[in-house]
């Protein structure tokens, strides 16, 4: 079967790119022009490498990889840094090869990994190792939120919603530059507990200028007494919002504000015509977090990595039950906070 030709493209310039990805069934956020941007100006140790098969001038198929160089994890191709997943944008597992062999030839790695969901009968005939770390949530926006509510467990869920509206948590959205520094505030003190490396800050300020304005982005608080104890980051793309970051003040754990904000902001998506209210993913290590998604009726599924490993490249990366890892999540929980800072900035420097 005579296919298209395979091209590269810059997704920045040429408008057929975030076109197509629009129209496409498995068109997400991270595939669009604008996650390009947020990528690459925060992080200049990776860089966007996107392939299309043309056919009369027309995309037909496309896949977005990025080159992550790093002198400690090696030099590889990710489909795409710091996304939920990325299925790539195909109908055939024909072109899914060529797409992954132009790739290969002209642009030399170490290793391959694509994340998937819902495209993993394209994988099936090339020689990838499939692996598991993360589960995925999500719930079906297609029946007014009082009766999606009937779905959420009694007393995890919809008793503790009841708790934060009687204690008058305030739900508000966040309108500022300078209040997005509430939510780095709040999102950094959350990791920094958790024992996580926090992100670059310029990476929540790309994300503000790229896709805010575009009504991609949307910073949700939930404050007590003028002070913000939760706030949740959801991207917004196509008929589906995903809660990508959450974050929230231990104290106030009892007042239950991060049970109002999923919530809420369910109620919101179903009234702006949203079909999906996606929890994001969960790594498998992550039991508590998976059962607290469980109880709100969620939808789980499996997210499915294909690799291309180099064993040398493999021995590079730092596993959640290694050492290394666990001696960085320590450091990150009793550093002082320009400490911890500076190890975010360490860290990011050499993942994606």
């Amino acid at each position: 079967m005579e296919t298209g030709k395979i091209v590269f493209i810059d997704p920045e310039k040429d408008e057929r790119w975030d076109q197509f990805v629009e129209n496409h069934e498995m068109g997400l956020i991270y595939h669009l022009s604008g996650w390009k941007k947020v990528i690459e100006k925060t992080f200049p140790h990776i860089r966007g490498i996107f392939l299309a098969v043309v056919e009369n001038n027309e995309i037909k198929a496309a896949l977005p990889i990025y080159e992550v160089k790093s002198w400690l994890t090696g030099h590889r191709f990710v489909s795409v840094p710091f996304a939920q997943f990325c299925d790539p944008l195909v109908s055939s597992a024909i072109d899914l090869k060529l797409i992954l062999q132009k790739i290969q030839d002209e642009h030399k790695a170490e290793s391959l990994e694509i994340k998937t969901m819902n495209s993993s009968v394209f994988f099936n005939q090339l020689k990838l190792e499939l692996i598991h770390h993360y589960k995925y949530h999500y719930i079906l926006l297609d029946k007014p939120p009082d009766l999606l509510k009937k779905q959420f467990h009694r007393t995890c869920v919809r008793q503790r919603i009841s708790r934060a509206q009687e204690s008058n948590i305030q739900v508000t959205q966040c309108a500022s530059k300078t209040e997005l520094q509430k939510f780095i505030l709040l999102h950094s003190h959350t990791r920094k507990r958790l024992g996580l490396p926090l992100q670059p800050i310029d990476f929540f300020y790309n994300l503000w200028d790229i896709l805010h304005s575009k009504n991609m982005l949307e910073i949700v608080f939930a404050s007590k007494d003028e002070i913000v104890i939760a706030a949740l980051l959801l991207l917004k793309f196509k008929n589906r919002v995903t809660v990508d970051i959450s974050a929230y003040d231990e104290k106030y754990l009892n007042l239950s504000p991060t049970h109002l904000l999923f919530w809420e902001t369910i109620k919101s998506s179903f009234e702006q015509g949203y079909q999906i209210y996606d929890f994001g993913r969960t790594s498998l290590n992550s039991e508590a977090l998976i059962k607290f998604k469980n109880h709100w009726g969620t939808v789980m599924m499996d997210l499915p990595s294909y690799i291309q490993p180099d064993l040398s490249n493999r021995n590079k990366m730092i596993k959640e039950n290694s050492i290394k890892y666990k001696i960085v999540k320590n450091l990150c929980r009793i550093s002082p906070q320009p400490i911890y800072e500076m190890i975010g900035k360490m860290v990011y420097r050499h993942v994606g």
